[in-house]
């Protein structure tokens, strides 16, 4: 008697609560899961972690150029630059195939500027309102975002080329980035 009563309730209590209308509870969306909440960006470096489990697409989210497949898990930034600059939106750290597209206009008149994954680097002006689309594509499980914007660091090099076309001194400064992880490098000129 005591296994039928166990498994009547086991079937039973789940049956009541969709017959009741009682759905189980879920997360909320993030607070940056529609345009009009974007995250507003004031200050570079930026950084910011959400947990887009729970992000939903917008009907009028926005198609991009660089990826096929129909968007899912969509979170916004907004950042308003002072002064001309290049900058560099970064979500390598995240724990999930992810995109992230930029445009500039309003709702529903948006003009894609740039797309890629894991790094999108644009020129921005001064004045100019840009907005981050970060997206998986369905079929992939959206996890924990970790979005940068930075200015990255530009990398010079230079090369001396004797009369027989030779290099025969190079030297390079700056920075290059990978996996999120930045390098300074600077090497004198190498003699002959």
């Amino acid at each position: 008697m005591r296994t039928r009563l166990r498994w009547s309730a086991v079937v039973t209590l789940p049956l009541l609560s969709i017959l009741a209308g009682v759905a189980p509870a879920l997360a909320a969306p993030p607070s940056n899961d529609d345009f009009d909440s974007a995250t507003i960006i004031t200050v570079l470096p930026f950084s910011d972690i959400v947990d887009t489990s729970e992000a939903t697409v917008a009907p009028d989210d926005p198609g991009v150029s660089c990826a096929f497949g129909t968007l899912s898990s969509t979170v916004w930034y907004s950042f308003t630059p002072a002064a001309d600059m290049r900058i560099r939106a970064d979500v390598s750290a995240s724990n999930y195939f992810n995109v992230v597209a930029a445009y500039t206009g309003t709702r529903g008149a948006l003009t894609e500027v740039g797309c890629a994954s894991p790094f999108l680097t644009i020129d921005v002006s001064a004045g100019v309102t840009y907005r981050f689309m970060d997206f998986t594509l369905v079929g992939y499980v959206p996890g924990t975002l970790t979005f940068k914007l930075y200015e990255p660091i530009p990398v010079t090099a230079a090369v001396t080329i004797d009369a027989t076309g030779l290099a025969t001194s190079c030297s390079r400064t700056g920075s290059s980035s990978a996996g999120g992880t930045r390098f300074r490098s600077s090497r004198a000129p190498a003699s002959r």
